[in-house]
């Protein structure tokens, strides 16, 4: 759909894909689609937990929308003649559509918050179609239309955040003194909300600096009536689960579900997901990466489910099997390490992968790809999933979209394989981009996982280093909050240093002959990398 003011609103397109599940399952003597269905089912009944965790207005929003969407029977140009001009009901439409892709009006990249550009009066008359329409929007309009809070973050004058909610902001400090009691009582904070005032059942008492004794109360089942609905599709999915993991996996969700149990029962649920490889019907469900928590310790609802791309995916095996030889040719690779140099571990630790088409999207933002460390807290690590979403990627194939980075003469020939390149950078990236990097460190007193007789030369200064990680010091402890964003620019840097790479290239299917070439795919590259 594209409106007056140039927007275009793309579908993830999966029908063909999940059509030829019907084939497969004549092969494999398998229920894929009946699976599929109910895992797509509890995906979207998590939708209102992440309108919750966005801001407080966001489930009113997307009421209205529902409600305004019902009354005029999805046939929105009905409005235009009854007194909103097609230039309002387009704006109405352009934040609609952002809203429903976020799943709140702050929008993913940078948090911002988003107002509709259409008047309070133009809004009320499109209201006034239903008397359900209209009680809502006077529930949500001074929130929704206000300026302020700009964005999300710790609350104050300018910030909010759905896990912060109510009236009386609490404080970063406050935040940070109840999260020490929480767990000491034996509740994860990660599975929590705080209200300031809210005098409930009381759990404790915690002592915040220059500020008089504070009580602390419990409100359990936050969410319940979204986790109870979850849970109930998840038990339909157990039934035609297409292998004895998957089976056993949708038990423990529900029981992480039912109690709560941020530690034992979701670990033991994550373990045996990383233990399921390859699986036709991938999925996420649950709380992943506390991206909006300000405080970084409460995770977000990520709810996905796709249908895998075997062939795409086995491109990406060959990657990885080579990835010896793509490391052999970085700068500071020298003879030893069968070619790799000190910098590199002896083996890439190569993620569990896969190309799937999504099925079902549900958190703050589509998701092209991303990763999930199953680090857990007995010190394990179970491996890692890499999931990159084929049709996500493709709606990046759009020549027609506006360039404002690159200069106008260039900027057809780089749209037009644009996506191209940022395919193969995302496989590089995720694949060999996080694996790649060894940290030099003191693995205990006086052991050291190098020479430490002969240090390795930095390439950077052309002299031995004189640096390492000491014992218990770990990525996250050295860098804090920034350890993160460095891990993604590392991996981005050697996604784009491989890029001109011809023989990656040629596992795409990209050479000297194809269309297009391999040249055109390093010059559209040249071009973002200038721009």
């Amino acid at each position: 759909m594209s409106t007056a003011n140039g927007e275009i609103t793309r579908r993830l397109e999966i029908g063909k894909v999940f059509d030829r599940l019907a084939r497969d399952e004549d092969r494999d003597g398998k229920s894929y689609r009946v699976y599929a269905h109910h895992l797509v089912r509890a995906c979207w009944h998590g939708s209102r937990i992440t309108l919750r965790q966005t801001s407080p207005e966001a489930e009113g929003i997307f009421d209205f929308i529902l409600l305004a969407h019902q009354a005029c029977a999805g046939e929105w140009e009905n409005f235009i003649g009854h007194g909103l001009a097609k230039e309002e009901v387009d704006s109405w439409l352009e934040f609609a559509g952002m809203f429903m892709s976020n799943l709140g009006n702050y929008f993913e990249d940078g948090n911002r918050k988003v107002i509709p550009d259409i008047s309070v009066s133009a809004l009320r008359k499109m209201a006034s179609i239903s008397t359900k329409a209209s009680a809502k929007l006077e529930e949500i309009i001074g929130p929704m239309m206000s300026a302020q809070p700009v964005k999300l973050g710790h609350p104050d004058e300018t910030s909010q955040s759905g896990y912060y909610p109510g009236v009386e902001k609490i404080t970063k400090e406050e935040v940070e003194a109840l999260s020490g009691v929480i767990t000491v009582s034996g509740i994860e904070p990660d599975t929590t909300r705080l209200l300031k005032n809210s005098e409930l059942q009381l759990y404790g008492e915690v002592q915040i600096p220059d500020q008089p004794l504070a009580k602390v109360y419990l409100r359990r089942g936050d969410h319940s009536k979204e986790m109870r609905n979850i849970c109930l599709e998840l038990a339909e999915a157990q039934k035609p689960a297409t292998t004895s993991d998957q089976a056993a996996e949708m038990s423990h969700l529900i029981n992480n579900f039912r109690t709560g149990d941020y530690k034992e029962v979701l670990w033991e649920a994550l373990r045996v997901w990383a233990q399921d490889k390859a699986p036709r019907i991938e999925h996420t469900i649950g709380f992943f990466f506390p991206y909006r928590d300000p405080s970084r310790i409460r995770p977000d609802w990520l709810a996905t489910v796709g249908i895998a791309d075997a062939e795409e995916t086995e491109k990406l095996g060959q990657l990885v099997a080579r990835s010896t030889e793509f490391i052999r040719s970085l700068p500071w690779a020298v003879s030893e390490n069968d070619g790799k140099g000190p910098f590199e571990y002896a083996k890439l630790e190569a993620p569990d992968f896969a190309i799937i088409h999504s099925l079902a999207s549900v958190s703050f933002t589509v998701w092209e790809a991303f990763k999930i460390n199953l680090n857990l807290g007995d010190g394990m690590n179970y491996g890692v999933k890499n999931i990159l979403y084929s049709n996500r990627m493709a709606l990046n194939s759009n020549p027609g979209r506006p360039c404002y980075y690159v200069h106008p003469s260039e900027a057809d020939s780089y749209m037009k394989y644009a996506h191209i390149v940022r395919f193969i950078t995302t496989s590089i990236h995720e694949l060999l981009g996080h694996g790649m990097g060894k940290l030099l460190r003191e693995t205990a007193p006086g052991e050291f996982n190098f020479d430490l007789q002969n240090p390795p030369i930095s390439p950077v200064t052309g002299q031995p280093i004189h640096n390492w990680y000491k014992p218990n010091e770990t990525w996250g402890t050295v860098f804090g909050k920034l350890a993160s964003t460095v891990e993604e620019c590392g991996a981005f840097l050697f996604a784009d240093y491989f890029i001109d790479n011809k023989d990656i290239l040629a596992l795409f299917g990209y050479d000297d002959h194809s269309f297009p070439t391999a040249y055109d795919c390093e010059y559209s590259k040249s071009e973002s990398n200038m721009a």
